[in-house]
């Protein structure tokens, strides 16, 4: 920081910015006063400009300063004594710029031409930049121009504010010409004053021809004595009015509906000088409003007469709105009746409410639920089932409006849905023992493997559960396992309880068993390929199975997991030509050709039940 003086030879006297005679005679009237002192006229001067907040700098006419205020030190940061004396080309009090004007402008007073408000910039003793408004007048002695008398006031703080209100008025300017809704401002005769961008497109003028017109010329008659009337209001209440709709004529003649928010502009004294607005179009949805209301109708009529039970149930179940349909479902006349007689849908409507409980938590992680099938209690306590779809109806934060359903009434499909599964239940009783007759005639004509076939069969089965197949197939696969080997009553008896080795002849004639199994079976109607997959269960993988050689997938899946369950039994059994080879051996066989003969899913699966989970044949 620059601390030294603003000149080289500056000069003082120890005693201040004390004014010296000749300088309190330069700025004295000019002539003697007859009732004072000169002592005391000067002690009185020198005290008034020892007083002054501006800083005041007396120049002789070389432009050298004799004299200035205290006020420099608190402005500027230097004392008065550093200054005297010094011309003013030799100060670094001010910046280049206006070092340059001050050295056109004093000159111009020395030859007694006053210089007025000019704006200089100073630099202060630490070397910050004020600005200070300058005036420079010349000082006159007997009529002779003997110096120069210049005032600077600093206005930095003032050019700062200045500077910021008009970057807050473009600021605001530009708020208002980017502003969506239009906005205007009128005197309290009605005439434009103000208005932006938005207004000017809406009337399709310019904002010099708004300026100054009554804002009622571009209404309707009708819509000119609103206006007055809403603006008296306004002004009469002070009370800023909101939302008013108006009708306002366009330049080509059109008329488009605004909302219109008004309220008062007062005076820095509170009193009223006008009225600012905010101005909406709101044309398109008023239109839109209108069709919406049509839309409602059709829609009202739609919902009415639909087949299907329509609802909308509030958030916490406790009030229902349906229509016509529905209320029929539920037993009631009319849906005013149904709508208040049902005060807590939850409770009066549902059989279950644990079921519900649980479909209304899905409703409300999804957002909807479909084919939801439930019972419900009528007006009578008689029972309905319907099927509904339900959805949670929010508004844009997410937050749970309602509920809105669809509901048919299922209640005959259901009946016929329960005869159906009694009958179905019945016959797969029927099927159950005739299967059960099957197994026995055949296990009567070969006493040695009595209960093989009801052994693969709770094998095939426990493979297939571990195998989370559907209940459905799990069934098909034991009661085929019941009778995998029905055809071996087609081969004598002799061959089936032979305690010798086969001939390969023999081998031939045993093998013709799955296929004679098939005929046997093929014209009954299983509600499972039970035919098949008897035929099919000697088939390996890699086509070396009999009777037709199939490979992989031309298998089906129930007849590998009966062909898996078949070796395991066949090999831990005791046959009439060998003792029995025991579990191990059956299961290392079943490991060691997985996916090879068999099918590898089946293998694990049975090796899992064997090995971890325990499994025993049954006796």
């Amino acid at each position: 920081m620059d601390t030294t003086p603003p000149s080289a030879d500056n000069t003082t006297d120890g005693n201040g910015p004390a004014m010296k005679e000749k300088d309190v005679k330069t700025v004295s009237t000019g002539h003697e006063d007859s009732g004072e002192t000169l002592k005391h006229r000067e002690e009185k001067l020198r005290q008034a400009f020892s007083c002054v907040s501006d800083v005041i700098i007396i120049t002789d006419q070389a432009m050298k300063i004799t004299a200035v205020t205290p006020s420099v030190e608190a402005l500027f940061g230097y004392r008065p004594e550093e200054l005297l004396n010094v011309p003013f080309h030799q100060l670094k009090l001010f910046t280049s710029p206006s070092l340059e004007l001050i050295m056109k402008n004093v000159p111009r007073a020395l030859a007694g031409e006053p210089a007025q408000n000019h704006v200089h910039e100073f630099i202060t003793r630490d070397g910050n930049v004020r600005l200070a408004e300058v005036t420079s007048t010349p000082i006159r002695e007997s009529g002779e121009i003997t110096g120069t008398i210049t005032v600077a006031r600093d206005i930095t703080e003032h050019k700062d504010m200045e500077e910021r209100l008009c970057r807050l008025e473009e600021q605001y300017r530009d708020i208002l010409d980017t502003i969506p809704d239009g906005y205007f401002e009128i005197d309290l005769s009605g005439k434009y004053t103000f208005a932006n961008d938005v207004v000017c497109t809406h009337l399709q003028r310019t904002r010099e021809e708004l300026i100054g017109r009554d804002n009622r010329e571009f209404q309707t008659a009708e819509d000119a004595q609103k206006a007055f009337r809403l603006f008296r209001n306004v002004y009469k209440t002070g009370i800023p009015e909101k939302a008013v709709e108006l009708e306002i004529l366009s330049k080509d003649g059109s008329a488009k509906t605004y909302e219109l928010s008004v309220s008062l502009i007062k005076d820095a004294q509170g009193t009223p000088v006008g009225f600012r607005g905010i101005s909406r179009d709101i044309t398109e949805r008023k239109k839109m409003e209108e069709e919406l209301i049509k839309s409602e109708v059709k829609y009202r009529t739609i919902v009415e007469n639909a087949q299907e039970g329509i609802f909308q149930a509030s958030a916490d179940n406790r009030s229902l709105t349906l229509n016509r349909t529905f209320a029929d479902m539920l037993g009631y006349s009319c849906t005013e009746e149904a709508a208040e007689e049902i005060i807590n849908a939850f409770q009066q409507t549902f059989v279950n409410p644990d079921e519900y409980r649980k479909a209304l938590e899905i409703i409300r992680q999804r957002g909807s639920i479909k084919g939801y099938e439930t019972e419900l209690y009528r007006r009578d306590k008689s029972r309905i089932w319907v099927n509904m779809s339900v959805m949670a109806m929010k508004d844009p934060a997410g937050n749970l409006l309602y509920y809105q359903g669809i509901v048919d009434d299922i209640t005959p499909q259901k009946k016929l849905e329960q005869e159906r599964q009694k009958s179905i239940d019945s016959l797969r009783k029927s099927l159950g023992a005739t299967i059960k007759a099957l197994s026995a005639i055949s296990e009567a004509r070969d006493p040695y493997t009595a209960g093989h076939q009801r052994r693969v069969a709770d094998l095939a089965r426990a493979i297939a559960t571990e195998m989370k197949l559907s209940s459905d197939r799990i069934d098909g696969i034991r009661l085929a396992g019941m009778i995998h080997d029905m055809g071996k009553i087609a081969i004598p008896s002799e061959i089936l309880t032979k305690p010798t080795k086969l001939t390969n002849l023999e081998m031939e004639i045993i093998k013709t068993h799955a296929e004679a199994g098939y005929d046997i079976l093929k014209d009954i109607e299983f509600p499972w390929p039970i035919a098949r997959m008897v035929r099919e269960h000697h088939e390996r993988l890699d086509g070396s199975g009999y009777p037709r050689g199939l490979k992989d997938d031309n298998i089906l899946l129930e007849s590998k997991i009966i062909a898996v369950a078949d070796v395991v039994e066949a090999i831990s059994s005791h046959r009439p030509y060998r003792p029995a080879l025991g579990i191990s051996v059956a299961l290392e066989e079943i490991e060691r050709n997985s996916g090879i003969f068999y099918d590898k899913t089946a293998s694990e699966a049975c090796l899992k039940l064997f090995r971890e989970k325990r499994y025993t044949m049954p006796e």
